[in-house]
């Protein structure tokens, strides 16, 4: 299963879901990406999925979550619990 984090550097919320996605990938194992939103990959990513806050996160390749997500929901959105 992939994960991908878009964030921005300047956001604090997205500081704090780049932790938890950080932890919970060392518990969990599975793969993970971040992409900043002013990486050639990370506007692809906004033009793409149409993102207008940050952080989203992306689970195979579908909008999961925009915002810091709960632990418990991103444990259940992964099918890891």
């Amino acid at each position: 299963m992939k994960v991908t984090l878009i964030f921005a550097d300047w956001c604090n919320i997205c500081r704090a879901t780049r932790g938890l996605w950080s932890e919970l990938q060392n518990k969990y194992n599975f793969e993970y990406e971040e992409l900043s939103v002013t990486s050639p990959e990370g506007i692809d990513y906004v033009k793409k999925y149409a993102i207008h806050a940050v952080p989203v996160t992306l689970i195979e390749d579908r909008i999961a979550f925009v915002g810091l997500p709960d632990r418990e929901k991103a444990i259940e959105a992964m099918g890891s619990k």
